[in-house]
């Protein structure tokens, strides 16, 4: 049994390690385009760069090592149902219990590896990504140069586009993320509202002076612009009523695609993070308000944390609940090639994350049973993975 047992082993390793990579270049690719043109434009050094995406690749580790599992064994077990090595081993009257067991415990090891870092590691190297994407970002802002339009730091639910025509010298106490410029344009939809800019929010504005200026601490860039005009767009009014003067003026927004003002990220939070917060429940009653039916932010904040925490247990345990259907399916279907086994791997993953994402919305709407959801795919292919493999023993 011990030979055939390690035969089985072997024949896994491969598909594994070659699922693996694939499966973690599709999804590393995927964040790194979401970052390329920040990466680009900020000419990031290459040890940096390559501190992301070994960060991205090791992040993406929590997805890819179940899916690299489940068609490790479609692809390995398959191939030795569709030689009737699975057959001959059965007709030698050798339960395939045992034979499946250390496929199992390799598993059950996975998912407890898995665990470990979706706890304590992942988020950490999500926090030090954020960190590291957010420096790039701001250092954007020293680099910029005289006579181009810039759109890209342009804050969430709005449009800026900034030009200017040279650089000033910088004055003590700019700060590292900061930049002065003389003779600006600006062309603004949705920053310069009607607050400031009389009756509409988009606008064209002009100053002498102004700077920029990055607080990478907090997120936000402020704009400080000295002796300009306010010149609102599409406007009603009479055009010289329309026009707004300022001495000084100055806006603070976020640039798009920052979701670090979020009030609680539980992305970044370890275990020890997360059970503090969840053992500090809002003071205010869990209900829903009377004129929205919605719970109150400080409650929707609590759900995120408990949906992040069930999820992360969710995920970690796929690794076992995906081996437990894979077996019975490879020996089942017979799949006499591997484009099979990739399509019936696509439709199991699929089939996890539609109940992964129901669960996730049971989560966030505040329900009591955010434990059964978020625990319900696993469940759910545990289930026919097991009836599976009752009936294949039973042929």
């Amino acid at each position: 049994m011990r030979i055939l047992q390690l035969y089985l082993l072997k024949e896994l390793a491969a598909p594994l390690l070659v699922s693996l990579g694939f499966f973690s270049g599709v999804i590393a690719l995927r964040q790194l385009f979401a970052l390329a043109e920040l990466l680009l434009n900020a000419s990031v050094p290459g040890g940096t760069l390559a501190q992301i995406i070994g960060i991205v690749l090791v992040t993406a580790l929590s997805l890819t090592v179940p899916m690299a599992m489940l068609l490790a064994v479609l692809i390995g077990v398959g191939r030795m149902t569709n030689e009737n090595e699975i057959l001959a081993i059965r007709v030698a009257g050798i339960s395939l219990v045992p034979l499946f067991a250390p496929v199992v415990a390799l598993s059950l090891a996975m998912s407890l590896l898995l665990m470990v870092g979706n706890m304590t590691v992942f988020p950490a190297l999500v926090q030090k990504l954020t960190d590291r994407t957010r420096t790039i970002k701001f250092e954007v802002l020293t680099s910029l140069k005289p006579g181009v339009w810039y759109s890209e730091l342009s804050p969430r639910d709005a449009n800026l586009a900034i030009y200017f025509e040279e650089l000033a010298p910088d004055e003590p106490g700019d700060g590292a993320y900061s930049i002065r410029m003389r003779e600006i344009a600006m062309q603004s939809s949705g920053l310069f509202d009607a607050e400031s800019a009389g009756r509409t929010d988009e606008a064209m504005v002009f100053a002498r002076a102004g700077r920029l200026l990055g607080n990478i601490e907090t997120g936000d860039i402020d704009i400080e612009l000295e002796d300009g005009t306010i010149l609102p767009l599409g406007g009603d009014q009479d055009d010289e009523a329309a026009i707004v003067r300022f001495g000084n003026l100055r806006k603070t927004f976020r640039p798009e695609g920052d979701q670090d003002d979020q009030r609680v990220n539980p992305q970044i939070m370890t275990l020890p993070q997360l059970l503090a917060a969840l053992a500090s429940p809002p003071d205010s009653p869990r209900a829903r308000r009377d004129y929205d039916n919605e719970y109150p932010r400080a409650w929707r904040d609590y759900f995120k944390l408990e949906t992040e925490f069930h999820r992360r247990w969710s995920i970690s345990l796929s690794v076992l609940a995906f081996v437990v259907i894979a077996i019975p399916l490879a020996i089942e279907i017979r799949p006499a090639a591997k484009t099979w086994a990739f399509l019936i791997a696509l439709g199991l993953i699929f089939l996890y994350y539609i109940l992964l994402t129901w669960g996730s919305a049971v989560g966030s709407a505040g329900s009591r049973w955010t434990p059964l959801a978020m625990s319900t795919p696993n469940v759910v292919l545990v289930l026919i993975g097991a009836a599976l493999f009752w009936r294949s023993q039973r042929a």
